[in-house]
């Protein structure tokens, strides 16, 4: 019966594609749970619905079929079909790679370089092998090694061969219908890298792979029309059009970047209701960064204002090491905007605030210093490094 499928994707007949691997990967056979998740990422045959497809490699995956322990690695790193997690990735691609799995090799030496652990010239080694066997994200990821000269020697000459040969690559894929194939092809005609830049073909890739269902094109548009793109001018309305799209299939990434758009920097034009109730949901599905634009958004002058709730938001963000939020948290102690506000803890905010990297923080601090008593200052000290510990245990 898998002849039969794959026959059928010989002659491009997707939907009977789509339809024999269904009925295989219901029966319980790795390979079609494999196959028709593939499907449903690039909307072959089927509406395209990424969590359902991460479902279903799961499936494959507890069937010991490597490549989906692979592939499903690979939906972990980029939030896809289910919620970031780096660790669950980590533990997919060295299953498969304990295998044989070359490229769940070459996806642990990448990790190891994004993380920063490691051997980087175990990993770019790793990576040059990959992309010497054809692995295309390898070779875009050495082409652009060779653009920042990290890792590797800066050389234009080397980057621009690389990316030529990916995207060569990536257009045979595309033109069998490989969606992922066709968003790394449009992200490479944005840029003019191995390709003449061409916003317009880009746009209409995204466009395509959208309508068919693809969650990630509709926040690639959103976020083009969002900054705008050569020959394509920036469109609010259109950005939140296509945000909305992908909200409502639960793309965390485009919850939270709607919400900063409705929130406009706090401006005129910001719809803090809109923006709250956003970056509540992307607090709720793990992104991290809403909690300081919540602590903003309810600390700004608006019929929402709550500063007791502010402060919650930005203790929660301190913690974290987020430096706005603990400055933003010392000033409210310091102007007595919350109950039991503190001036030794304001201090040891600011304090934590430098320390963290937000300047305003250091001359906040040294200010307070000079007006505080010496028990006060003391109190702080303590206060400061109980901060400390429990961000340390926060991380634990």
């Amino acid at each position: 019966m898998l002849g039969v499928a794959e026959a059928a994707l010989e002659r491009r007949d997707f939907v009977a594609a789509a339809s024999t691997y269904r009925s295989l990967a219901e029966a319980g056979i790795a390979r079609a749970q494999l196959e028709y998740a593939r499907m449903l990422l690039d909307g072959q045959g089927v509406r395209a619905d990424e969590v359902e497809a991460a479902a279903w490699l799961q499936r494959a995956a507890d069937g010991g079929e490597v490549t989906a322990m692979r592939e499903l690695g690979r939906l972990y790193v980029d939030g896809v079909g289910v919620e970031t997690d780096t660790g669950r990735a980590a533990s997919l691609f060295a299953a498969a790679a304990e295998r044989g799995d070359e490229t769940a090799r070459y996806e642990l030496a990448r990790m190891s370089l994004d993380s920063g652990h490691g051997d980087p010239a175990l990993a770019v080694a790793a990576m040059t092998r990959a992309a010497m066997a054809g692995h295309i994200d390898a070779q875009l990821d050495l082409a652009a090694m060779h653009v920042r000269g990290r890792y590797l020697p800066k050389d234009p000459g080397e980057a621009r061969r690389w990316y030529r040969i990916a995207s060569t690559a990536l257009a045979a894929e595309a033109e069998r219908g490989d969606g992922s194939a066709k968003m790394k092809l449009a992200a490479l005609q944005l840029a003019g890298k191995g390709v003449p830049q061409n916003t317009e073909r880009a746009v209409a890739a995204y466009r395509e792979l959208a309508q068919r269902g693809r969650v990630s094109a509709m926040v690639a548009l959103a976020r083009l029309y969002k900054r705008g793109a050569p020959g394509l001018p920036a469109d609010r309305e259109r950005a939140i059009f296509y945000f909305e799209q992908a909200v409502e299939r639960g793309h965390v990434g485009a919850t939270y970047d709607l919400a900063k758009l409705f929130y406009a920097g706090g401006g005129p034009r910001a719809d803090r209701t809109r923006a709250a109730r956003l970056f509540a949901r992307a607090l709720e599905r793990g992104e991290p960064r809403s909690l300081t634009y919540l602590g903003e958004i309810y600390s700004d002058d608006w019929e929402g204002r709550d500063y007791a709730k502010a402060a919650d938001f930005h203790a929660r963000a301190a913690l974290r090491g987020e430096g706005k939020s603990a400055f933003r948290l010392a000033e409210m102690n310091e102007r007595g905007r919350i109950e039991n506000a503190d001036a030794a803890l304001a201090l040891a905010l600011y304090r934590r605030a430098a320390a963290a990297g937000y300047a305003r923080g250091a001359e906040r601090a040294k200010r307070l210093e000079a007006e505080l008593g010496r028990a006060e200052k003391d109190r702080a000290a303590a206060l400061e490094q109980e901060w400390i510990a429990r961000a340390t245990a926060l991380r634990l």
